[in-house]
């Protein structure tokens, strides 16, 4: 959680967005978390995410195997 605040506050610090700026992420835990939504909404930030459905999940499935591969050994 602080790590995406710390990212965003740096990229905010450097690259002065405008207000009305559409942020879109994933559905991670840390771009749903109330700190992180609240930050956004202070910035004038409109926050948007992906479906639910997970419309990536090929890509995801390969990124865990060759993490545990790689990674892991496994």
């Amino acid at each position: 959680m602080k790590l995406a605040l710390a990212a965003l506050n740096r990229a905010v610090h450097c690259r002065r967005p405008p207000q009305g700026l559409i942020f879109h992420t994933g559905r991670g835990v840390e771009y749903a978390a109330y700190c992180f939504r609240d930050r956004l909404r202070e910035l004038g930030m409109v926050q948007s995410m992906n479906r639910r459905l997970n419309d990536n999940a090929h890509m995801e499935s390969f990124f865990h195997s060759m993490k545990a591969d790689a990674f892991h050994g496994r």
